[in-house]
């Protein structure tokens, strides 16, 4: 793995209706390398960081993480390729596509609740850790109603 990328993204692409927002990004991370994404508003600085952790499936292309196909994961794998990636939006922003409670249950893979519902109906399930770490944002598990 020494000579592989750790992130490599291969010809990604991704729209959101008419706006072509990724068009055939490519770029690799190597082992013990630090990386930036740098751009204006808009220019699909998030959205690559969201294909990079599996919040975002692209159009065309591949991303691949360690040599995994980052997509094709199952939720376990995702959550373990998550585990071992560290990065920080502006401001240290969340992700504005999910709760507050699922920003910080994201590296442990859990997906608690916080009154919202996901799609499906379902509500999210935490891990045993994201009790401790959504004491600051107000969130709880809710039981199911009966």
């Amino acid at each position: 793995m020494s000579d592989e990328g750790v992130v490599r993204l291969e010809g990604v692409r991704k729209a959101f209706g008419d706006r072509a927002v990724l068009d055939g990004v490519s770029f690799e991370v190597r082992r013990g390398r630090g990386f930036c994404l740098l751009g204006r508003s808009g220019t699909g600085k998030s959205v690559t960081l969201r294909h990079i952790v599996g919040l975002v499936r692209p159009d065309a292309g591949q991303v691949l993480v360690e040599g995994r196909d980052v997509p094709r994961l199952s939720r376990r794998e995702l959550s373990e390729v998550r585990q071992r990636i560290g990065f920080l939006f502006q401001g240290a922003a969340l992700f504005d596509s999910i709760s507050v409670g699922e920003n910080v249950a994201f590296p442990s893979g859990g997906t608690p609740s916080c009154g919202r519902r996901r799609s499906g109906g379902a509500r999210g399930r935490g891990s045993p850790r994201w009790a401790s770490r959504a004491s600051t944002t107000g969130c709880r598990r809710r039981s199911r109603a009966a």
